[in-house]
């Protein structure tokens, strides 16, 4: 994902700008749907969070992420490229691809390690960057299969499938609305979960889930309108801010990390109205 300093700050300006006013959404959010709900985590033994790129996770459910940790919840992270196109910082600027996927592998450890996920629960599946939906489906799909019947999660966390266009291609659309790998994972652990539950598809990928894990995608644009929200305080909202500053070669600047994040999560709790509720993270389920 290829971005500068000055693009991510003007992505968050701008998009605060046009869409912090309700009269001035596209899309528009559908209405008639129920109000979110807290997002229950009571009981969850395993949770496994599947990511197009090394820095997904944390600005999209990295809050989530912390406070499952600290209840004690086994979470995994599975990453399904080596984010090996993205260098924002002026140190890395010459670096080949190669030595952007080394570095970006090590901080997502180190990422997922300051959000309590332990280095051995961080899955590294090293496709190319951009590339996610060129390799063979069979090939991407088996390999997630693999890890489901292996790691036996309670629910499962992913991005949308499909675009959602919540920005011209211009202002950064990469992250707010359409980016291939984005999708293409989404789409990869929609048929990844169903066929981990079918034993007779790949029996050599290990035995079949007994029982399917919740499904959720998490709601990182306005019109994805959530089904639930995770309320988050101050202190889980500088957890994730931490924990993104890890990713030295996408986010070298630490006043716009904040800024970043603080409006993701602010963002969440304004679109959905939720009364005394300041930061949030939003999710949609599937199943």
């Amino acid at each position: 994902k290829m971005r500068s300093i000055v693009v991510v700050s003007l992505i968050v300006l701008t998009y605060c700008l046009v869409y912090c006013s309700s009269s001035n959404r596209f899309p528009p959010k559908i209405v008639g749907l129920p109000s979110p709900k807290p997002l229950n985590i009571n009981g969850i033994n395993r949770a496994v969070f599947i990511a197009a790129h090394p820095d997904d996770i944390e600005a999209a459910a990295g809050g989530l992420v912390w406070k499952l940790t600290q209840q004690g919840t086994q979470v995994f992270y599975i990453i399904m490229t080596n984010g090996d196109k993205g260098c924002a910082a002026s140190f890395c600027q010459n670096w080949t691809s190669e030595h952007i996927a080394y570095a970006r592998s090590i901080e997502a450890v180190n990422a997922a390690n300051y959000l309590g996920v332990p280095s051995t629960n961080v899955i590294l599946l090293d496709y190319e960057d951009t590339q996610l939906k060129y390799y063979p489906r069979e090939v991407t799909t088996k390999s997630l299969v693999y890890h489901l019947r292996t790691i036996i999660p309670d629910v499962v966390f992913t991005w949308y499938p499909y675009p959602t266009f919540d920005m011209e291609a211009h202002l950064g659309w990469d992250d707010l609305g359409y980016h291939p790998d984005h999708q293409a994972s989404g789409s990869l652990t929609l048929d990844a979960v169903f066929d981990a539950g079918v034993g007779l598809t790949w029996p050599e990928a290990g035995p079949a889930l007994k029982v399917s894990p919740k499904f959720y995608f998490w709601a990182f644009t306005p019109s994805q309108n959530p089904t639930n929200y995770l309320q988050l305080n101050q202190s889980d909202v500088n957890k994730i801010i931490g924990a993104y500053l890890e990713h030295k070669t996408q986010y070298p600047n630490p006043t716009i990390v904040q800024q970043l994040l603080t409006f993701l999560t602010t963002r969440v709790s304004q679109e959905l109205n939720l009364n005394n509720v300041q930061y949030a993270e939003g999710f949609t389920s599937f199943y």
